[in-house]
């Protein structure tokens, strides 16, 4: 479906994620900001919360922005309305 998507040179670009007290599995507190409009990489050992940020924060962020979006009919009808486990999220 063409035009769904913005082309990545016409992305978002220069803002951030900013996510503030995300605290999921052994996500403790943690503050971060992420680039918007770039491609990012997680690293770090196992056990370190790389799959809690990205399945359990912000694919839940993700769901829930889109949510909000549809209307009053549909949001009532989802059965996966649920917030990220963060104190905030801007971006």
């Amino acid at each position: 479906m063409p035009g769904r998507f913005p082309h990545p040179a016409t992305a978002p670009t220069g803002g951030v994620l900013r996510i503030r007290g995300a605290r999921c599995h052994n996500l403790r507190a943690l503050d971060l900001d992420l680039p918007l409009g770039r491609i990012i990489g997680l690293c770090g050992p196992s056990g370190s919360g790389k799959s809690s940020l990205a399945m359990d924060l912000l694919a839940v962020e993700g769901r829930y922005r889109y949510l909000l979006a549809l209307g009053l009919e549909e949001r009532a009808e989802s059965r996966h309305w649920e917030e990220a486990p963060v104190d905030r999220i801007e971006g």
